[in-house]
């Protein structure tokens, strides 16, 4: 009698838990992802056209290290 008491115990305690576990697995569903729109992979283009552009500009500001000297003691020596 006391096995079984403590059986039913622990199921008590671990059945809601289980029951709000296999609940939130359904509420999730779904097949995944959804594709993106024409709109949205349109726009995904633009950015990524403008984050390019961005880039080379960048590049393009960073300064030549054989141009420039930058040994401030140079002319001392």
């Amino acid at each position: 009698m006391k096995k079984f008491l403590s059986v039913t115990a622990t199921l008590a305690l671990l059945l809601p838990g289980l029951v709000a576990t296999a609940q939130a697995a359904m509420v999730k569903g779904g097949d995944g992802p959804k594709p993106p729109t024409e709109a949205e992979e349109r726009a995904a283009a633009r950015k990524a056209k403008q984050d390019e552009k961005a880039y080379r500009d960048a590049l393009e500001r960073i300064p030549d290290p054989a141009k420039k000297n930058n040994d401030p003691w140079g002319k001392m020596r």
